[in-house]
């Protein structure tokens, strides 16, 4: 029998070591993205919804039109497109900026610096060495940058999901 020591993993998950804040359950990947990006010109533009009108049969009802069975008015809701178009935007820009971001609607909400990030595939931790006044400040300016409250700065490690 072979017995394996040391970091074993399934090829779908990513271990990490980040500082940073607990958001609060609302503060969305959208919102962060937002307040994070918002400025710079490649960022996803929000396209107003669009209403128009299906049916143009007059008096034909509120909802459905009586003479065809057509919805009168459709809207072109653009926000999860949106959505879609941020996530893939904040998915090239955080490998950049070095932050990670672990929420979910009934758990943990949280946006930090990835101090160490290690995905299966590679197969070992890099080894880092940063003075934790250093640590506090690049968390500070996360959070001034955001927006957010005073809080304290959390350290947070664990294995998710990719």
């Amino acid at each position: 029998m072979k017995i394996r020591s040391g970091f074993v993993s399934n090829s779908s998950s990513s271990s990490f070591v980040a500082v940073g804040f607990n958001l609060p359950k609302d503060f969305s990947l959208v919102k962060i993205a937002e307040k994070f990006f918002g400025d710079e010109e490649t960022f996803p533009k929000r396209k107003e919804s669009e209403r128009y009108r299906n049916c143009d049969h007059p008096d034909s009802g509120d909802i459905f039109c009586l003479k065809c069975g057509k919805p009168i008015w459709t809207l072109n809701d653009y926000n999860e497109e949106y959505k879609d178009d941020v996530y893939f935007y904040w998915q090239n820009a955080i490998i950049d900026e070095g932050l990670i971001h672990l929420g979910s609607e009934d758990k943990k909400n949280f946006i930090g610096i990835a101090l160490v990030s290690m995905s299966s595939e590679e197969g070992y931790l890099k080894n880092t060495e940063q003075p934790l006044k250093d640590l506090a400040f690049e968390a500070e300016q996360l959070r001034k940058r955001l927006g957010l409250a005073e809080q304290e700065v959390v350290i947070l490690t664990g294995t998710r999901a990719c």
